[in-house]
């Protein structure tokens, strides 16, 4: 094999933190009322990812690790997209001096943001005993159909969610609220 094959942890870790700028780019954007670049960016994100497992997996039999590269590769370039998309929308960056109310947001942000750091690991673990599993059960083959199932299924997911919210505004707009 041109890459050798490794679990997909070394090539995730990589992406951790594109992943996490990706996620801010995007809360940004939902900040500033930005419906339409994040579903481009998520589709972005989807396609980077599917394409990029295909040619991991069946080019450079890459196995887990090609798949943990791809996927820190696609949230790379969903954090490109935001970034660009947020050039022309930065009234929510503002600069300020770091005053005592600046340390006291982050003391928040950190206190109330740590159930979703736990849940994120707690996610990151389970995914790696199922991916041990399927590895055990189908092989890498079965490793690869299961995250091109779960790609397919978030954007689904994201797709899903703009509708409801879209009939919630509207038949809240019937209703007259």
């Amino acid at each position: 094999s041109v890459i050798p094959r490794k679990n997909a942890a070394p090539g995730s870790s990589v992406g951790m933190v594109p992943y996490m700028l990706t996620c801010v780019f995007m809360a940004m954007l939902k900040i500033n009322g930005g419906k339409r670049p994040i579903l481009l960016a998520t589709l972005i994100m989807t396609i980077t990812n599917v394409i990029l497992d295909l040619v991991t997996v069946l080019v450079f039999d890459a196995g887990m690790l090609g798949i943990g590269l791809a996927t820190s590769i696609s949230y790379v370039v969903a954090g490109v997209y935001c970034v660009l998309a947020l050039q022309g929308k930065m009234e929510v960056c503002r600069f300020m001096r770091l005053n005592r109310a600046f340390w006291q947001e982050c003391r928040s942000i950190m206190t109330y943001g740590g159930s979703a750091g736990f849940f994120r690991l707690y996610m990151a673990l389970g995914m790696g005993l199922v991916n041990r599993i399927l590895i055990a059960a189908g092989g890498i083959g079965a490793v690869a159909v299961y995250s091109l199932w779960m790609t397919i299924l978030g954007f689904v997911g994201v797709v899903g969610l703009a509708v409801g919210l879209s009939l919630a505004t509207l038949s809240a707009l019937f209703a007259g609220e």
